[in-house]
Parts: C-alpha cells; structure tokens; sequence
C-alpha cells in the first residue's frame, strides 16, 4: 500500500469518526437537555488529522462541521428537505472549525522532533 492509498483511507475513517461522533453528539444532547453542555469530539479527530497529514487534515475539520450543521438542522424535523439547510446554518460552523488550523501552525512550523529535543515555552 502507498502512502497516497493510506493517506486517503486515514482521512475517510476519520471524517467518518467525525461524523459518526457529531451524531451521537446531537442526539444525546437532545436526549439530555438538562446537561447544559456538549463536548464535540470531531475537535479531536481533526486536530489528530492535522498533527499526522498537515493541512490535507483539514478536510475532518471541515466535513465534521458541515456535518453537524447538517444534523442539527434535522433533529426536531417532520420531514427531510433539503430547504431547510440554509447558509446561516452551514457556514458559521463550518468557517469556524477552520481556525483549527490557525491552532495546529504551531506544530506545523516547527520540526516534531525539534519539539521533543528542545520545547517551546
């Protein structure tokens, strides 16, 4: 196997996690009101994604974003349209879960095994 052929598979399963993940996210949030918080685990996947593939990882981040809009449009629906997706909905998130990259530049600037070597403080 290249590494093109487990590049691509790597990212698939992981946007698959990501969305999978969002999901289960939605709905116990919906199943639990009184919890007052949910903690979105794609954040992870897509940071995990990133450290490993540079910004090619951004794709998770992107898809789990668009994907959790998507959901949450849904959830509390009687019919599926795809009317009811609406740019106010998509965007936001989608644009906001891009400034994981901002975040991960910080390992990709620098050498990983620079970093273990001699930490940046």
């Amino acid at each position: 196997m290249s590494i093109e052929t487990y590049r691509k598979i790597d990212l698939l399963i992981f946007t698959l996690l990501a969305i999978i993940l969002d999901a289960i996210n939605v709905f116990a949030f919906n199943a639990f009101p009184l919890g007052g918080f949910s903690i979105s685990l794609h954040i992870i996947l897509s940071l995990i994604s990133i450290i490993r593939w540079g910004y090619l990882g951004s794709v998770v981040a992107v898809l789990g974003g668009l994907s959790y809009s998507i959901i949450t449009t849904f959830i509390g629906e009687n019919e599926f349209s795809l009317q009811l997706i609406t740019m106010e909905k998509v965007i936001p998130y989608t644009l906001g879960n891009l400034f994981i990259i901002a975040c991960s530049l910080y390992f990709l600037k620098w050498k990983k095994v620079k970093l273990l070597i001699k930490p940046i403080y």
